[in-house]
């Protein structure tokens, strides 16, 4: 299968930076594709793909890309394509997400109930709720803890969008963990006096502030506004419950062994060194 003319020791040299720096991910990356799809034959057939391809066109196309990025360029392509491919079937107001006042007692609720393990099933059936655009970027900081700069780069997307769906991704998931669907009202808790609704730029500064990435001038002027304005503080505790809540309960899944029995048989074929 040698291609590009590329000889046969450059194609061993890189068979050893692929055993080193890439086989070695299958298990991250499947266990990423597994939490992004939901469904495990789907995420199994994502990764032989972004495998197969990266091996096949490592030597025109990677460069001098190191392998992990190269990698995981490939595999985000493919999730964007196949989230291009399984659009939400319903249009959802994303930025309806942001007039929702959670109120007091739901968010002491709900921490009360975190100490319960939650089953594959119902957080998946949570996750599978969340529109796509807001489930790639809150796994991508939530489960693997990524910073906000890495997550723009993996999607060609302004730092402050990244940031924008993060904050929302995070609020929908505590709505629908609370048993609330999203279409209901935007305001569960009538009883609240404080209703006021912040823009999306502040609301967003209480989500980098928690991710530690807002700018360091405007870390003491958003902390005087949390000790000042209860409303925006609760934002906090949604922010910081659900990060925590996904943090310690998504499990890591290794790849199954016959998909990689599967990739060291396609890498052997072209590399012709044992993975």
């Amino acid at each position: 299968m040698k291609q590009f003319n590329t000889s046969r020791e450059e194609l061993k040299k890189l068979g050893e930076e692929f055993k080193t720096r890439a086989f070695i991910l299958v298990d991250h990356i499947y266990n990423l594709s597994l939490w992004l799809v939901l469904k495990k034959r789907i995420a199994k057939k994502i990764v032989w793909i972004s495998y197969k391809n990266a091996i096949y066109y490592c030597d025109k196309t990677k460069a001098k890309t190191d392998w992990g990025t190269w990698i995981h360029r490939i595999f985000f392509k493919l999730i964007l394509d196949y989230y291009d491919e399984n659009q939400d079937k319903d249009d959802f107001d994303i930025e309806s997400i942001d007039r929702w006042n959670a109120g007091s007692k739901l968010i002491s609720r709900l921490e009360e109930n975190s100490q319960y393990q939650i089953s594959f099933k119902e957080l998946s059936g949570i996750l599978k709720n969340l529109p796509r655009d807001l489930i790639l970027p809150l796994i991508l900081r939530d489960v693997y803890n990524l910073p906000y700069q890495s997550i723009a780069e993996f999607l060609d997307l302004p730092l402050t969008v990244i940031a924008n769906r993060i904050y929302r991704s995070r609020k929908l998931f505590f709505r629908l963990h609370a048993g609330i669907s999203a279409s209901a009202d935007l305001t569960i808790d009538q009883t609240e006096e404080n209703k006021d609704h912040y823009s999306i730029e502040k609301l967003r500064d209480v989500t980098l502030w928690l991710d530690k990435e807002l700018k360091q001038t405007d870390v003491t002027d958003l902390e005087q506004i949390l000790n000042r304005e209860p409303r925006l503080k609760e934002e906090l505790e949604i922010q910081t419950h659900i990060k925590s809540f996904l943090k310690n309960s998504i499990s890591k899944e290794n790849a199954p062994l016959s998909l990689k029995k599967k990739i060291k048989k396609e890498a052997k074929k072209r590399f012709f060194i044992e993975i």
